[in-house]
């Protein structure tokens, strides 16, 4: 078989490792919150220096081609396992991988002068092994990234290249090299890894692209301000929810802050900010696990209470009022003001009603609870007794 020209592999991956490296820092540039971006470009890059250094070698000094050629190869290892932490948002391990590299850096002086080509060679596989064996255990550090299909990908491809080196490694002691450069007699193994390689890079800047599209989703269903659901994230949930939970018993809350343009008018709108946050975190609070709420807009809110009793919801909902009319809400250099609200409550009648139809009877109970005198909770159906003003 006619053996492929290690040359001719080592300029495909500077060239695909060069081209990747470029795209990864102008993406890390236009997205300036994906740090791990610019670290992968910045490791792709030494690790394409590094590659030229060892193509010249011949020409080069020995200090040039051999030791600061593998330098800038370690630290590219280096670099793809700080770019996964960084991703993962925790502390880089800086200390910890400037030691590495200046420990394998300084084993290659000392080898420049008492080993040879074949032993560097030899050596270089277990070194690659260990810089992808941290990448891949920053990579696990948690444990609920073995459920994502993006996750496992990315560690098929890191344990693919480990195999490969492992292999590359045995087959060197068996048959020692003595100018890899010419050929290692491994040629499959060294394009093999070159395509890891580019697979890989593409499988990183993939989390990266997943996670983006996983925060505009989030902020396409946020509401900016309170951090709940918008009204069609909620009415999505909630529709999902009445589908798949046909045959239990739901409670539907339609909440609204009582003479909201009052405030904004007589305190500012940074005081209605403020009262809208106080209720959000009010309503994470005190209503049930598994419930839904979101903001709807302006000053109404809405809940949906799953499987739940007419009197469990009443009391939820009185304590809701109830909590926010007691609490005054301050801010620094102005007068503390009340805020309260109205709470229309209807309950699921049977399992054909529709998200629509219970909003209706919520919405009615709450324009009841209005014309009652608001800061009350009113049912759509006579549930329990309407409790007195607080």
């Amino acid at each position: 078989m006619l053996l492929l020209d290690p040359f001719t592999l080592y300029f495909l991956l500077m060239a695909t490792l060069l081209l990747l490296s470029l795209l990864l820092l102008l993406i890390g540039h236009i997205y300036r919150q994906e740090r791990s971006l610019r670290l992968w470009g910045l490791s792709g890059l030494l690790g394409v220096g590094g590659v030229l250094l060892l193509m010249a070698r011949d020409v080069l000094s020995p200090w040039l081609g051999v030791v600061a050629a593998n330098s800038l190869l370690f630290c590219s290892l280096a670099g793809t396992w700080l770019g996964i932490a960084e991703f993962q948002q925790r502390p880089l391990p800086w200390r910890l991988a400037g030691l590495l590299c200046g420990g394998c850096s300084l084993l290659w002086v000392l080898l420049l002068f008492h080993g040879d080509t074949g032993l560097r060679a030899l050596l270089y596989g277990p070194i690659y092994l260990l810089f992808a064996g941290l990448a891949l255990h920053e990579l696990f550090r948690q444990p609920q990234h073995w459920q994502r299909g993006s996750y496992r990908l990315v560690g098929a491809i890191i344990l693919l290249l480990m195999l490969s080196y492992t292999y590359r490694t045995y087959f060197m002691l068996q048959h020692p090299v003595h100018n890899p450069l010419h050929n290692t007699g491994l040629p499959l193994q060294q394009l093999l890894a070159s395509l890891l390689e580019f697979a890989k890079t593409l499988g990183l800047l993939y989390l990266v692209f997943e996670r983006m599209q996983q925060r505009l989703q989030q902020l396409a269903m946020q509401d900016a301000l309170t951090g709940l659901h918008n009204r069609r994230a909620f009415e999505q949930q909630a529709t999902a929810a009445l589908q798949h939970d046909g045959h239990h018993r739901h409670a539907l809350l339609v909440m609204d802050l009582d003479l909201f343009k009052r405030i904004n008018d007589g305190h500012g709108h940074q005081a209605g900010d403020a009262a809208l946050q106080h209720f959000a975190g009010l309503l994470a609070a005190q209503l049930p696990a598994g419930s839904i709420s979101g903001r709807l807009g302006g000053e109404e809110f809405v809940a949906l209470l799953r499987d739940t009793s007419s009197s469990q919801a009443w009391q939820v909902a009185e304590a809701i009022r109830s909590q926010l009319a007691a609490n005054w809400i301050g801010l620094p250099d102005k007068p503390v003001f009340q805020v309260t609200t109205s709470i229309g409550l209807a309950m699921r009648q049977h399992g054909q009603q529709t998200l629509a139809a219970l909003y209706h009877d919520a919405d009615m109970a709450l324009y009841d609870a209005k014309q009652r005198g608001r800061n009350q909770v009113c049912s759509s159906q006579p549930l329990v007794a309407v409790p007195a003003l607080a």
